[in-house]
C-alpha cells in the first residue's frame, strides 16, 4: 500500500513539475495535390515506428482522399480548397506494405490513384 501511494505521488509530482511533457509526433510527409488531382509524390514512404503522417494539401480545389483499405484510423479524408489535412499516424495493427488510394476533385470528379507505403 505504501509503495502504491508513493508511486502515485511521484507521478503526480512529475506532472506538476513537467506539465508540458509531450510525446513527440512523427514527421508530416507532404503531398501537394494540383488541379485535376495529380500529386507531386506518387508513393509516400511512411514509417509506422516513427509515427509519420501524410499531409495532403491543395492550392486550388477541394479534394477527397479515399482508401479502400486504410492504414490510418479513417479511410476518407477531406482536403479543403487552399488548405490541408493530415492522415494521423498509422493505426495499430496495420500491415506493412502498399495501400493504394484515390484522389477525387470535388468540383469536377477528376482524380489520381497514388500509394502510401507503410514501413517499419
Amino acid at each position: 500500500m505504501k509503495k502504491t501511494i508513493l508511486l502515485s505521488l511521484s507521478l503526480l509530482l512529475l506532472l506538476v513539475v513537467k506539465p508540458t511533457l509531450q510525446v513527440s509526433a512523427g514527421r508530416g510527409l507532404p503531398v501537394h495535390i494540383s488541379q485535376g488531382g495529380e500529386v507531386d509524390n506518387e508513393v509516400v514512404n511512411v514509417s509506422r515506428s516513427a509515427a509519420d503522417e501524410v499531409v495532403w494539401s491543395s492550392d486550388g480545389d477541394e479534394f477527397t482522399i479515399s482508401f479502400q483499405t486504410s492504414p490510418f484510423a479513417a479511410s476518407t479524408f477531406h482536403v479543403p480548397a487552399g488548405g490541408s489535412t493530415s492522415s494521423g499516424a498509422v493505426k495499430p495493427g496495420a500491415a506493412l506494405g502498399r495501400y493504394p488510394y484515390f484522389i477525387s476533385d470535388d468540383s469536377d470528379g477528376k482524380g489520381a490513384d497514388p500509394d502510401v507505403d507503410i514501413r517499419r
